[in-house]
């Protein structure tokens, strides 16, 4: 498993999780509910990983998705 996005930011990472279920990616969430546990701080950011075979594809994929939002 590879890290494909560590942010902090949830409307990113829901719209990440999203983009990679609708392209049929598998993918883990790491950190997501630590914020809660550790008050809120946001000092952990939340990672996604892929695996290492779907990488360079969810990689294209996000920065794609990225540039058209710009």
């Amino acid at each position: 498993m590879k890290i494909l996005v560590k942010t902090n930011e949830l409307i990113f990472l829901s719209w990440v999780k999203h983009q990679l279920n609708e392209n049929d990616i598998n993918f883990l969430v790491f950190d997501e509910f630590i914020s809660s546990t550790e008050g809120n701080i946001n000092a952990f950011p939340i990672r996604v990983l892929v695996s290492e075979n779907d990488y360079v594809k969810a990689k294209k994929l996000i920065k794609r998705e990225e540039s058209k939002k710009n």
